[in-house]
């Protein structure tokens, strides 16, 4: 009935306008109308509908198309082949490096071989093999004591020290260890960052902290008493180290003077035999000597008399008739620079001498402290990335290498027995009989010169105030009156031909 009225109306009504008829709607066209509108609004709505069907599939066909992509453009790592015994080709493993051949397979035994092991290393093979054996029970390296999740057998934990000692000592990459051992630059990356948090904290605090705190110093001492410079415990100054890939953020605080490159500063404080007593962590390179023992644990602790304050020693003096007495001091000092802070536990050369006694003080003081630089000479000859610069990233673990190679320093150093070779005999020595053996620079200090030494008088009850116990502490004194009574001391030990230049025992 529908299709009847529909053709009886021809052209249908396309508005409400053509339903009306007199003025009034008519029924029949009106429902026509209606039902073309109802028709139209469901097609507009089936063709968006469909429209944004297909934009959907479209966007997923474009990125399977690009996984797909990418899947067929990854390349495939092609490991290492070599011959087996039978003749077969195999992937190599480590058991075929080079270094597992010499090394692990058969340990040197020789003394040729241990010395040639050393010179490569740094270290003598039987602390490397105690310290792997203390690698292995460490919780920083778990990683590389167990198979992974799939089975797979972890790298030699031997070859992995060896790659970080020769990194060290002869400033290689991890490339290059990749040759030598077959396993990936990357597997040593990550064992050396491990090994810098060892060194920091262990090995650091075993070598370095433990015998500077808890040991006694009256051996370091005494040996710089033979000198003439009685409490005196070591010296200290700063060295520069480059970074090769300083980050761009820290790129200006570290361009220095010291160094074309950008570089982090560290404060050392050394003894005679060239053993740390403490180092500070790296701050940048435009840092002076001012600055950067403020952060310097050790001297600070000194200075507040908190370390070493029990050491007691002796300096002397003439008193108003002219005898010759000696006063007692506890405490400790430092041989430094010009540069430091007016301190009295850090005591420097006169920078402006005006007589003999305190030019002769001045250069024997200077020689005295040409050990702390000798010490960085040392270091950075036996562990090449601190004389050629490191090239991590991280300004934080750069720092960890300074501190690794200090207390890998200090390991030697007690390994050879050459903390305690010295000879602290503090008997008479006349220059006259040993010019042949002492340096022009110092010899020509010997004068014989015996005036009457000029010294500071002060008044009674001075040093009351400086004192505790009836014993002057030297961290209460001010700089220039300690510098002062020290001069005065050596004055009188150089008129007496009472200095001795340290030296070593002898093998006999």
């Amino acid at each position: 009935m529908g299709q009847e009225i529909s053709k009886a109306y021809t052209p249908p009504p396309l508005s409400l306008s053509d339903c009306l008829v007199d003025g009034q709607i008519d029924l029949a066209r009106y429902r026509i109308y209606s039902r073309r509108q109802y028709d139209d609004e469901y097609e507009d709505i089936h063709q968006s509908i469909l429209k944004r069907k297909k934009a959907n599939e479209a966007k997923e066909d474009k990125s399977n198309s690009k996984k797909r992509r990418t899947k067929r453009t990854i390349k495939k790592h092609h490991d290492i082949k070599v011959r087996g015994l039978n003749g077969e080709i195999r992937h190599a493993t480590f058991k075929d490096s080079t270094w597992h051949t010499l090394y692990i397979d058969s340990p040197p035994t020789s003394n040729r071989r241990k010395k040639i092991f050393r010179r490569r290393f740094r270290l003598p093979y039987e602390v490397y093999l105690d310290m792997v054996d203390d690698i292995k029970s460490n919780d920083l390296f778990t990683r590389w004591t167990h198979k992974d999740c799939v089975g797979v057998a972890p790298s030699d934990i031997g070859l992995l020290v060896l790659g970080v000692l020769r990194y060290l000592g002869r400033s290689l990459t991890f490339d290059d260890l990749e040759e030598f051992t077959y396993i990936s630059a990357e597997v040593h990356r990550q064992f050396f960052i491990a090994f810098l948090e060892y060194g920091n904290t262990i090995l650091y605090n075993k070598y370095v902290v433990h015998p500077a705190t808890e040991l006694d110093v009256s051996p370091f001492e005494k040996v710089f008493a033979l000198a003439g410079f009685n409490g005196c415990v070591g010296s200290s100054d700063g060295t520069h180290i480059g970074l090769l890939q300083c980050p761009s953020w820290a790129l200006i605080n570290h361009k220095g003077h010291k160094m074309a490159i950008p570089s982090r500063n560290y404060n050392a404080t050394v003894t005679h035999s060239r053993q740390i007593l403490g180092t500070t962590c790296g701050h940048p390179g435009t840092y002076n000597d001012k600055t950067l023992v403020l952060f310097d644990e050790l001297i600070c602790a000194v200075h507040e008399s908190k370390l070493y304050s029990d050491n007691e020693f002796k300096l002397l003096e003439l008193d108003d008739n002219n005898n010759e007495i000696e006063v007692t001091y506890k405490g400790a000092w430092f041989i430094v620079d010009n540069g430091y802070l007016n301190w009295s536990c850090t005591v420097p050369p006169m920078k402006h001498p005006t007589t003999y006694e305190e030019i002769r003080f001045s250069e024997w003081l200077e020689s005295m402290r040409k050990d702390v630089e000798c010490t960085f000479g040392i270091l950075k000859k036996r562990f090449s990335i601190l004389k050629t610069g490191i090239r991590l990233g991280s300004i934080e673990q750069s720092d960890k290498v300074w501190r690794t190679c200090c207390a890998l320093h200090n390991l030697l150093l007690f390994n050879d027995g050459l903390d305690k070779n010295w000879d602290t005999d503090a008997k008479e020595m006349n220059f006259r009989h040993v010019n042949d053996v002492i340096p022009f620079a110092l010899r020509r200090l010997t004068s014989n010169d015996r005036s009457s030494c000029n010294h500071t008088i002060y008044e009674d009850g001075y040093f009351r105030k400086y004192s505790k116990d009836g014993k002057r502490v030297v961290s209460k004194l001010p700089l220039d009156v300690f510098q002062e009574r020290l001069i005065h001391h050596f004055d009188l030990r150089f008129k007496k031909n009472d200095i001795k230049w340290p030296c070593r025992k002898s093998k006999k």
